[in-house]
């Protein structure tokens, strides 16, 4: 009897120790369930800042593409204009090269004609008795010399001034753009404005 109780008390023993063994298991995986949990919950939190984060950002994108599309079309305007512009320098680059090729024409002429005076003066020398008329006659051709030469500096005074316009134009034509661009923009901010004011009214209704 006595080794049966003996027995039982060492069964119990062994069961307490399984049992304080088990208990202690299930402590610790209490804890790192509860570690497990905070941790997801952390998670939760990250994920939510990063959801904000992204609407926040794609809040952000999304105004940027407006401002890109605005600019893409002030930029185009832009484009269209100094395209409108370049035809206008080609036009006068073209007149320009035709007006050289009519003053290289008349500086050809003119070379032929000292070539002629030459010829003529040679022939002064052997017709002395025709050398007053012959004297007239180059005071007079002097004379057309001189008047060609004060229409060649007209000419170049023309060409000066007509560059000169054309830089002023220019310039004036750039500052239209950049009153016309500052108009939009001010047009622009005063209808954000108006949006926005609805906006803060419907919001307190």
């Amino acid at each position: 009897m006595e080794e049966t109780l003996k027995q039982i008390l060492v069964e119990l023993k062994e069961v307490r120790s399984n049992v304080n063994g088990l208990t202690q298991g299930q402590k610790e995986m209490r804890s790192d369930i509860n570690d497990l949990t905070q941790g997801q919950k952390e998670m939760r939190s990250d994920i939510i800042d990063l959801a904000q984060s992204q609407k926040e950002m794609r809040s952000d994108i999304t105004d940027l593409t407006q401002s890109q599309k605005e600019m893409r079309s002030d930029i185009n305007d832009l484009a269209q204009s100094q395209k409108e512009m370049r035809s206008d320098i080609t036009d006068l680059a073209q007149s320009q090269k035709e007006m050289r090729s009519d003053i290289t024409d008349l500086a050809q002429s003119q070379k032929e004609m000292r070539s002629d005076i030459t010829d003529l003066t040679q022939g002064q020398k052997e017709m002395r008795s025709d050398i007053t008329d012959l004297t007239q006659g180059q005071k007079k051709m002097r004379s057309d010399i001189n008047d060609l030469k004060h229409g060649q500096k007209r000419l170049e005074a023309g060409l000066e001034r007509l560059q000169k316009n054309i830089v002023v134009s220019i310039s004036e034509y750039t500052e239209k753009i950049v009153d016309y661009v500052d108009d939009k923009t001010e047009a622009l901010n005063k209808r954000v404005y108006q949006v926005e004011t609805d906006l803060q009214r419907l919001s307190k209704q």
